[in-house]
């Protein structure tokens, strides 16, 4: 059984057009130019979509076991405040998606609304601060001069995971098993 399979209540922060949770937030419904869609979000049809921004969820602390956010960190104002309110409301785990600042900010057309570029580094530096273990993925590179021979190769895409260390329930698994098990679980 995968992690996620465990999860009971899962909310996707920056759901888009499309929520992947059980509850789905986001902070532009009309679309602002930054969705790959072009649309504004159906309210009705994204289920139980709440109108919040990321950097001030309104949500109790630990309301849901798994906190999911694709593309939006590099949107914020604050990327800290997003993780930490992330961080408050999730009850285990933590997943960001968002581009690679190698692969965005040296090789592609830069999104006008991405005001923020981040490393790996960045986010195990952050989630120490909020008491988490991490681990970052690369889950897509470019690759140049193209995809059948390749010179260079970029990270472009990440995806991080992290536990809340002070949960019970990944406690008594760093406890009983050890911080390797611990990474085992995050990459599901």
């Amino acid at each position: 059984m995968t992690v996620e399979a465990e999860f009971l209540i899962k909310l996707d922060i920056g759901c888009g057009v499309v929520g992947s949770g059980d509850v789905n937030c986001d902070l532009y419904v009309n679309d602002a130019g930054h969705r790959m869609t072009g649309n504004a979000i159906n309210t009705r049809r994204v289920k139980n979509f709440v109108s919040c921004d990321a950097q001030h969820l309104p949500f109790k602390d630990e309301a849901f076991d798994w906190v999911y956010s694709s593309h939006v960190i590099e949107h914020v104002d604050n990327p800290f405040a997003m993780l930490r309110e992330m961080v408050r409301v999730a009850r285990i785990r933590v997943t960001v998606r968002c581009p690679h600042r190698l692969g965005e900010r040296f090789f592609l057309k830069q999104s006008p609304y991405h005001v923020n570029f981040f490393g790996a580094a960045w986010f195990g530096k952050a989630f120490r601060k909020l008491n988490c273990i991490s681990i970052v993925d690369i889950i897509n590179y470019i690759s140049f001069p193209n995809k059948f021979i390749t010179l260079l190769r970029l990270p472009y895409e990440m995806q991080i995971d992290a536990l809340k260390c002070n949960s019970p329930e990944i406690s008594e698994i760093i406890t009983r098993v050890g911080i390797e098990r611990a990474y085992e679980i995050l990459r599901g």
